[in-house]
């Protein structure tokens, strides 16, 4: 793993990474619970 928050304002900066591929999960529960979303996906950062 790379990358973890729980910080809204804290984000993944891919300019210290190496070229590659990268996959990600993004788990979203908003605060009153009610609503639970999770995405998948990949990018690849190219410098």
């Amino acid at each position: 793993m790379l990358f973890e928050t729980k910080d809204m304002e804290e984000y993944w900066d891919a300019s210290k990474e190496k070229d590659g591929a990268y996959v990600y999960k993004l788990s979203l529960i908003w605060k009153e619970g009610e609503e639970e979303i999770e995405k998948t996906g990949h990018l690849t950062v190219l410098k």
